[in-house]
C-alpha cells in the first residue's frame, strides 16, 4: 500500500477534547475560526456523513441523510434524486456554527464545493463563503478524525468527548478518498459471505497518519470585554458598584464556558467527597471593571506569581469568598492564561489559553478605560 501525504491548504488544528466539548482551530481561505463542537447534536459524523454523500460514486444503499437536500436530474432519459446540499450546525451552547456544503461538480473525481460557515456569536460572528476542493476537504476532515483516534483511542475518545464512536465507514470512504486510494476498499464475492473487504488494508488505511507538517500561522485565543453598565446588571451587589465586566474568550462568555464545566464536575460522584459547602455551577458576579483590572494588571506584574481572580461570590460579591482563579504568564508574543481553579483549589478547570500579546493590551485598555470613567 503506497499512500502518500501531503500539504492541504484546508486544516482541523485539534486545540483539546475534554467534557464532550473538541475544540478545533479550522484554517481555511486566509481565515482561521475557532469552533467547539460539542458531543451533543451534529457533531464530527455530521461533517463525514455530508462528505460521504457529496461523492458522485456513492451508493446510499436506500439510507438517506438527514443532513442532504435533493434535487432531481435526468440521465438516459430516467429521473434520479441526487443530494447536492449538506447543512447541519454545530450548536456551541450561546453561540452556533451553521454549514452548507454544495456541489459544483467540474468532472466526476475531482471538483469543488462551496462551504458557507454561518457563525452566530458575540465576537468574531459572519457569513463566510469559501470555494475549496472537495478532496482537500475530505482530507482535513479525515486528517481530524486521524488525529483523534490515533491520540486518544476509541475508549479515550467516547470518555473524553462523550459520543460512542466516529462513523468508521464513512471515515474510510472520505480518507480513501482524500488519498485518492479507493481501492483499498473494493469489494469481491463468495457464495458464503456475499460481499466481503480486506480487513488488514482497512486497519491501515485507518492508522495512516496524513498530517504533513505545514507553517500555519500560529494559533492564538481571542479575548474581548462586554462592559455592562451598573443599571442593567440584573444582580444585586453588597459591597460594590460600577459597571461589571463580562469576558469574552473566543466569542462566548467566560462564565458560560465555567458554568458548564462546574456542572460536569458537580454531577461527578467524586466531587460529593470534597467538604466544602458548593453553590450551584456558575454562581458568580461578574466584576467590576476596575477590580477585574486590578487583578489581572497585580497579576502580570508579578508574571505568575500572584493569582487574579475572574468573578466574584454570586451571593456576597466579595471574590475572595466564591470565584476562579488564574495564572497570567507573559511571553515574548502573548500572554498566557493557565492553571484556572476553584477558589480554595477544590477543583481546577482544564482550560489554557493564550492571547496574542496585542489583542490583550487592547483588551486592558477597555478596562482601564473603562474604570477610570467610574
Amino acid at each position: 500500500m503506497n499512500l502518500q501525504k501531503r500539504d492541504c491548504p484546508i486544516k482541523f488544528e485539534i486545540t483539546n477534547c475534554d467534557s464532550g466539548w473538541l475544540n478545533v482551530s479550522l484554517h481555511i481561505g486566509k481565515d482561521i475560526h475557532d469552533i467547539s463542537i460539542p458531543y451533543i447534536g451534529n457533531g464530527i459524523n455530521a461533517l463525514l456523513e455530508s462528505l460521504v454523500y457529496l461523492h458522485p460514486d456513492y451508493n446510499e444503499h436506500g439510507r438517506e441523510s438527514q443532513y442532504m437536500e435533493y434535487k432531481k436530474v435526468e440521465i438516459d432519459g430516467k429521473e434520479y434524486y441526487i443530494p447536492y446540499i449538506a447543512k447541519f450546525d454545530w450548536n456551541e451552547e450561546g453561540s452556533e456554527v451553521s454549514w452548507k456544503i454544495a456541489k459544483y461538480p467540474d468532472n466526476k473525481d475531482n471538483f469543488s464545493v462551496m462551504v458557507d460557515l454561518n457563525i452566530i456569536r458575540q465576537t468574531n460572528g459572519g457569513v463566510f463563503k469559501y470555494k475549496v476542493d472537495y478532496r482537500d476537504l475530505c482530507y482535513a476532515t479525515a486528517d481530524l478524525c486521524t488525529n483523534l483516534l490515533k491520540n486518544l483511542g476509541f475508549n479515550g475518545y467516547f470518555n473524553s468527548y462523550w459520543q460512542k464512536n466516529i462513523n468508521i465507514y464513512d471515515l474510510l470512504f472520505v480518507k480513501a478518498y482524500a488519498l485518492k486510494a479507493m481501492y483499498l476498499l473494493n469489494l469481491k464475492y463468495s457464495d458464503k459471505y456475499s460481499w466481503y473487504s480486506d480487513i488488514n488494508k482497512e486497519l491501515e488505511l485507518l492508522l495512516f497518519d496524513m498530517d504533513k507538517k505545514k507553517n500555519f500561522p500560529k494559533h492564538y485565543d481571542n479575548i474581548d470585554v462586554e462592559i455592562i453598565p451598573e443599571k442593567d446588571y440584573k444582580k444585586v451587589s453588597y459591597y460594590y458598584s460600577g459597571a461589571r465586566a463580562n469576558i469574552i474568550i473566543n466569542g462566548r462568555s467566560f462564565l458560560e464556558i465555567i458554568t458548564e464545566r462546574e456542572e460536569k464536575i458537580f454531577s461527578s460522584e467524586g466531587f460529593k467527597r470534597y467538604r466544602r459547602t458548593i453553590p450551584k455551577a456558575g454562581d458568580y458576579n461578574y466584576l467590576t471593571v476596575s477590580e477585574l483590572f486590578s487583578w489581572l494588571e497585580d497579576a502580570a506584574k508579578s508574571n505568575g506569581e500572584d493569582e487574579a481572580y475572574l468573578f466574584s461570590c454570586g451571593g456576597c460579591d466579595e471574590a475572595g469568598c466564591w470565584s476562579v482563579l488564574v495564572d497570567v504568564v507573559y511571553t515574548n508574543d502573548s500572554v498566557v492564561w493557565k492553571n484556572f481553579r476553584s477558589v480554595g483549589e477544590d477543583y481546577k478547570f482544564d482550560l489554557q489559553y493564550e492571547f496574542k500579546i496585542s489583542q490583550y493590551k487592547c483588551f486592558m485598555n477597555k478596562l482601564k478605560e473603562a474604570s477610570n470613567k467610574q
